[in-house]
């Protein structure tokens, strides 16, 4: 985790235990987007996806992700982001996969 601003901050976050017929196995990695917690989301947190690494053989991926606040109840989230917490439950693809991300 690295603050970048009072209101942006840089996380990596690890996805395991993937389902093995999980679509982004298959597809190219600009057709996958990292979708955030709504709760978070709906609190004025955005996170924009840096880069993302998929992982087959072992059912894992981990992801750099850029979360900027929206006013002030986000950024005190923020301050309260700290590592294990579960930050988002989805990748979200065309079909959509459900997957707890907790940050690392």
């Amino acid at each position: 985790m690295q603050r970048i601003s009072p209101s942006e901050m840089h996380v990596e976050i690890s996805i395991r235990n993937i389902s093995p017929v999980f679509i982004g196995f298959e597809i190219e990695k600009e057709y996958i987007s990292f979708n955030l917690k709504s709760t978070l989301a709906q609190l004025g947190l955005n996170a924009t996806s840096l880069s993302l690494e998929i992982d087959k053989p072992n059912l894992t991926a981990s992801a750099k992700i850029q979360l900027h606040a929206y006013g002030k109840i986000a950024t005190c989230l923020l301050d309260h982001l700290e590592k294990g917490r579960i930050l988002a439950n989805s990748l979200l693809l065309i079909l959509g996969v459900e997957c707890a991300i907790p940050i690392t």
